[in-house]
């Protein structure tokens, strides 16, 4: 079997207890601030001399975009204290003949975690609270970028980027969990939290089969403009095809054309990757365990609230 190699250059002072502490810790950062700039969003929007963005739903987006941008961007000072390269936040070319079978990869862990998240729902009798959307085409396109693209951009660069990148060098599955597990409990409720499980893995898997950040920011991407189609519809109804083109046509297009390269090339060998470093050994890393006992109790308290 072809296994797909881990970085294991410019290996960090404290190893990897410290690399995992790292991971926790831009979590947290991201987290903290994010609390900060909602409560000192919500004082702005309190004032009256607001009242005028209030009314003003593109304006409202743009607060709330720069908000999370500002979230996920303020635990990026860590590169000061452990550097990265590109390279190593994996911000390069997919890797030559990935891109489909990572996307089926991705598509079928996003679409059980979706289902999983329903079933939790449902029997925790829980029901998702979503932003209204528009129907005028200028403000839905607006509101698109701002919940869809922004998102899938900066998340990748954050999770899959940094965070992953600080464990990448000790195995691609340790990396893969070590950012998804906080990635999810980052998600609230305990079912948006456990659809998040599995597409912080899904993803982490895309990076790394592929190699490349630019994958994995297309594929959120693609999943948030799903979610956006399924939200848009199910808030007016009428005639959904937009949301099965997404959800069913492509991956089958996706699939297809898998299938024909893997007749073409029936020598070619799956990739797998190269065991590491054992996952159960983010459990000794004290700066990761607080970080995730930290979410745990966020997740328990917004679910059962």
């Amino acid at each position: 079997m072809k296994s797909i190699p881990n970085q294991q250059t410019h290996t960090p002072p404290g190893g990897f207890a410290q690399a995992a502490s790292l991971c926790g810790f831009g979590a947290l950062v991201y987290w903290a601030v994010s609390m900060l700039v909602s409560e000192l969003l919500n004082w702005v929007l309190a004032q009256n001399s607001m009242q005028a963005w209030q009314s003003n739903a593109v304006a409202m987006l743009a607060l709330q975009v720069g908000g999370n941008l500002l979230s996920l961007l303020a635990p990026f000072f860590l590169l000061f204290a452990q550097p990265l390269t590109a390279k190593q936040l994996y911000m390069q070319k997919a890797r030559k003949g990935t891109l489909q079978a990572a996307f089926l990869v991705f598509w079928v862990l996003v679409m059980a975690g979706n289902a999983a998240a329903m079933l939790l729902g449902k029997w925790l009798h829980q029901s998702h609270e979503q932003v209204l959307l528009p129907q005028e085409m200028g403000l839905l396109l607006t509101m698109w970028v701002g919940l869809a693209v922004v998102p899938a951009l900066a998340e990748e660069l954050l999770f899959r980027g940094l965070l992953q990148g600080y464990l990448r060098r000790y195995g691609a599955w340790i990396s893969i969990v070590g950012q998804a597990v906080v990635f999810a409990l980052l998600h609230g409720e305990a079912p948006s939290c456990l659809a998040a499980l599995f597409g912080g893995i899904a993803l982490g898997i895309c990076a790394e089969m592929t190699q490349s950040l630019w994958c994995s920011m297309l594929f959120h991407l693609y999943n948030n403009t799903m979610a956006f189609a399924a939200q848009y519809y199910s808030q007016y109804g009428g005639e959904s095809s937009l949301q099965r083109v997404l959800q069913f046509s492509i991956p089958a297009v996706v699939l297809l054309g898998y299938l024909v390269e893997r007749v073409k090339h029936t020598k070619q060998k799956p990739l797998r990757f190269a065991k590491d470093t054992p996952i159960f050994m983010l459990a000794k890393s004290l700066g990761w365990c607080v970080c995730v006992v930290i979410l745990v109790c966020k997740m328990v308290l917004e679910t059962v609230a």
